[in-house]
Parts: C-alpha cells; structure tokens; sequence
C-alpha cells in the first residue's frame, strides 16, 4: 500500500494525478490501470487515505509553526482545475472536508491541528518516509515536524 501510495503520491506532485479519467472522485482514479484489481477496496481505501493526507501537507502553508490547508489547491491537484472552478461558481466555499469524504476515508477529522493526531502509525511512517524538501519545499520543516511530534503522541497511546 505504501509502495503505490508512494507513486500515486508522485502523480500529484507532478500535476498528472488528476488528468487521468474517470472522473468519478478520489477512488474512481485508483481502478486499473493506475490501480490494479488484484487490490482489495480495503487496501483501495488506504491507498486513497495516504494520497488526501500526502495532499493535504503537499499543498498546506506554514504560518508560525502551524499548517493550514489550502483547499483550493488541494482541490486542483486531487480533482482538476473545472472542480475548483465549478465550486467557485456555486458561491460555496471549498471545504477540504467535503473533497476527503470523511466518511468514505474513515478520517474522523481533516482539521489541520488534528489529522496528523489520529492516524494509524504506518500512515505516520509513511508520511515520514516522504521526501517533503521536494514535495513541499516551503513548508518541509514544518511538515517533518508536525509528523514526528504526531508519531510521539501516537506511541504514547500504544
């Protein structure tokens, strides 16, 4: 899972990630070829859990020690251009809740001062086995921090 996370993870930091059909949300872009069907829609869900928390610190800002999302961008890199303007139009506000699905991903919450806090230690580990300098450049430290203060916390609770 991590290995094709990992991949997948790459396609959205090269921009390609979201030009690839069908269009039918997050776990529609997992099916063959980019995903392949010997992969249960268990380890489908993982993957994509993975690829919105990679996202969500790749596209994040850092202002004093904390992140904020930007959810315009994460948006754009997970969906494409026409759905961040298409949520324009309607004159509602992009919520990074609304595009992560929390109930589809199992994420209880995608607020920025928590998500990193209530994830599963490979989730952790693989976000700290990312190379942020390239994924985030502006926000890398920040980002490394935040994951190993999370897999502290997490350890404590083992």
């Amino acid at each position: 899972m991590s290995n094709e996370a990992t991949r997948r993870i790459e396609a959205v930091h090269q921009e390609t990630f979201a030009q690839h059909a069908p269009s039918g949300g997050l776990l529609g872009k997992l099916v063959p070829p980019f995903f392949q069907p010997r992969h249960q829609k268990l380890e489908s869900l993982l993957v994509a859990r993975r690829l919105i928390l990679g996202t969500l610190l790749m596209t994040s800002s850092s202002d004093g020690g904390s992140l904020s999302w930007e959810a315009e961008e994460f948006v754009r890199r997970l969906r494409g251009s026409r759905y961040v303007e298409t949520l324009g139009k309607k004159g509602n506000p992009i919520y990074v809740s609304k595009v992560g699905n929390q109930r589809e991903f199992w994420l209880p919450t995608l607020a920025a001062n928590a998500v990193l806090h209530v994830l599963l230690r490979d989730e952790l580990l693989w976000l700290g086995s990312l190379n942020w300098e390239e994924l985030a450049p502006a926000n890398s430290s920040t980002i490394q921090e935040k994951i190993r203060g999370s897999r502290v916390l997490v350890q404590d609770r083992i």
